[in-house]
């Protein structure tokens, strides 16, 4: 019995799963209908949620004996630090971009947890 192996090689990181496709293409199609308000309130508050996920949890520095709002005052001063979120966030950062979710309200928080300059 002869077993037939099929190798497809593909270009570049594999497609999304065609249910956060569509969940992308939903959100584009609900920002591009809403109005100048909505659409403030979802940049505000979209890059809000971004920053609080950005956050480092102090039980970290808890754990190795250093006071936990010295080690998150130290890790946020830190310009590398400051570099690893900025390049982290680059990848990600294209789609809300691009959905119309990075906008004037929430640059603030967005320049605050390092993920736009």
């Amino acid at each position: 019995m002869a077993v037939l192996v099929v190798v497809v090689i593909r270009h570049g990181p594999p497609p999304p799963p065609r249910a956060s496709r569509a969940r992308r293409d939903e959100v584009v199609r609900r920002m591009a209908e809403c109005n100048a308000a909505e659409r403030a309130c979802h940049q505000y508050w979209t890059a809000l949620v971004s920053y609080c996920l950005s956050l480092i949890n102090p039980h970290v520095y808890k754990a190795v004996g250093i006071r936990p709002r010295d080690g998150c005052q130290a890790a946020w001063a830190n310009p590398n630090f400051q570099d690893t979120l900025h390049w982290g966030g680059e990848k990600i950062m294209a789609f809300p971009d691009e959905a119309g979710l990075v906008g004037k309200p929430g640059m603030r928080w967005w320049r605050k947890a390092y993920l736009i300059r």
